[in-house]
């Protein structure tokens, strides 16, 4: 059987950081277990912005590809996010 934590917060605005911080608590208070689907917001880690070039990153190797696969590491579970990306990977 596949467990699906769905995840919401107060995003603050264009601060990946901050909203990074705010996920891995919330998700260290529910402690997911092993396996699960964790489904996070669309544009979790910036809300959305007409700001393209401030928030956008590389596709695969930007800031917030990396706290997606160290956070699925972390918790042994799947992880579906938006995130904005650079077209072409520029």
């Amino acid at each position: 059987m596949l467990t699906v934590y769905s995840c919401q917060t107060d995003i603050l605005w264009e601060d990946k950081p901050a909203n990074f911080a705010r996920i891995m608590a919330h998700l260290l208070s529910a402690r997911p277990a092993a396996g699960g689907l964790i489904v996070l917001p669309e544009l979790f880690a910036t809300g959305f912005s007409m700001n393209a070039r401030t928030i956008a990153e590389a596709p695969d190797h930007g800031q917030t590809a990396e706290f997606l696969s160290g956070l699925a590491r972390q918790l042994d579970c799947c992880v579906l996010a938006g995130v904005a990306t650079q077209a072409g990977g520029d």
